[in-house]
């Protein structure tokens, strides 16, 4: 099981925020002895995320870290950190990752939350996104990693309510572990993967309300 926080910071908070993440990453790692904890942090010219509004991002996982375990730990943290961030636009996402191709440490992580178009339900979406548009991640070059984050719901609801956030509804989150941007965006140039994958997103996805970003891995 994984979760995963975007927070979206307030106006000139993003450095403060930075250093609150990274203790209360130390203080579940500390919590949760069984947990991997990440920070990731935007790239400070990250390319991808022009609209986005996400800024930095913390990921708990681990075999026998359950939701409960979870739910202790990030009860009213909307509420702890009010003053830096807008909990109302972040996201609370409990799931499970679907791994590729798997990638230990990667520096870099590029993500995709992604939502599904009213032509699917979120079963049928996963299921198309599993088993045909991960095509288009195996064959993306320049990546070390692909990993696909299938969102429960109705459990994100639940979590991200204790928690006092405000997104859940995201269906699944695309990542792409990369060595180097840099690498990442000269391959990519040189490929027509992209353009594939976008032509294929337009059948399940709606491109217009998901988000896509570049992170560096703590």
């Amino acid at each position: 099981m994984k979760t995963l926080i975007h927070m979206v910071p307030r106006s000139g908070a993003q450095e403060e925020l930075a250093a609150r993440i990274r203790d209360l990453a130390s203080d579940l790692r500390e919590r949760l002895t069984a947990a991997t904890v990440n920070v990731m942090l935007r790239l400070e010219d990250d390319p991808m995320g022009r609209r986005t509004p996400y800024h930095a991002t913390l990921e708990i996982y681990g075999d026998t870290v359950d939701a409960k375990a979870v739910e202790g730990v990030v009860a009213g943290l909307g509420e702890r950190l009010n003053d830096l961030i807008h909990a109302d636009l972040t996201t609370l996402l409990l799931g499970e990752d679907v791994v590729f191709m798997a990638a230990d440490c990667a520096p870099i992580r590029y993500q995709y939350l992604m939502r599904r178009n009213s032509r699917f339900s979120h079963e049928a979406y996963l299921e198309r996104y599993r088993e045909i548009h991960a095509q288009f991640g195996l064959r993306t070059p320049g990546i070390v990693g692909y990993v696909q984050f299938h969102v429960d719901p109705e459990a994100s609801r639940r979590l991200a309510g204790h928690a006092g956030l405000g997104v859940w509804g995201v269906d699944s989150v695309s990542e792409l572990h990369l060595h180097s941007l840099e690498t990442f965006l000269s391959a990519i140039a040189e490929s027509t993967i992209g353009r594939e994958s976008m032509a294929d997103e337009e059948i399940f996805v709606d491109r217009a309300c998901s988000y896509d970003f570049c992170s560096t891995v703590e």
